[in-house]
């Protein structure tokens, strides 16, 4: 397991901790209104070039697992279940030369850890060669990291929360930089209400 999976891993148990100790009781704790994972990973159109392989489904701790960190782990699914996983989504798409974008909506009990899960998720891929932080201008607030290379081996990764809702943007291979911002940039701005925005961001 990777360090920044090992930290993902320790951050859902410190998250534990907190929740277990104060739970969350009301809507300030939540941060906002619940969502619904798969009509949010829904609203997204497909990308030129790319090709839906998996419609926007239900997803348990493993399959959610497996689409933040891009293969099956089991110590982070038994985390994400303890951490009170409420519930998932995952939509895939391919392109040709190995390209892959894995979208991930889910909804937890707190602001904080629907946070901590999809900035963690991201930062592993900091671990990987040429791995370094990203924060697009068109999603400020956003936390993630890339890996610039050439071909397969490229891969982005994309985290926000509204309230209690984790939106996650995964690619790997040629997969144009674009289509990960605008995907997490309508995710965010669909959660947010803002359905002016929506139509706005393209």
């Amino acid at each position: 397991m990777s360090r920044h999976l090992k930290v993902l891993a320790a951050t859902l148990v410190a998250a534990s901790a907190l929740i277990v100790g104060c739970g969350p009781e009301s809507a300030v704790d939540e941060g906002g209104e619940v969502k619904n994972p798969v009509a949010l990973a829904t609203v997204l159109p497909t990308a030129d070039g790319l090709v839906e392989v998996q419609t926007a489904q239900p997803g348990d701790a493993a399959e959610l697992a497996e689409a933040l960190t891009g293969a099956p782990d089991p110590m982070v699914a038994e985390r994400l279940t303890s951490r009170g996983l409420s519930a998932a989504a995952i939509r895939r798409w391919e392109g040709p030369e190995g390209a892959s974008l894995v979208v991930a909506t889910s909804t937890w009990p707190s602001h904080v850890t629907a946070t901590s899960v999809g900035a963690q998720a991201a930062e592993a891929l900091l671990d990987r060669s040429g791995g370094r932080a990203w924060t697009p201008s068109d999603v400020p607030g956003s936390r993630g990291a890339r890996v610039d290379q050439a071909g397969p081996d490229a891969a982005r990764a994309l985290a926000f929360a509204v309230g209690p809702n984790s939106l996650y943007v995964r690619s790997s291979g040629p997969v144009d930089e674009d289509v990960v911002v605008r995907s997490l940039r309508r995710l965010r701005l669909v959660a947010e209400g803002d359905a002016a925005g929506e139509d706005a961001a393209g």
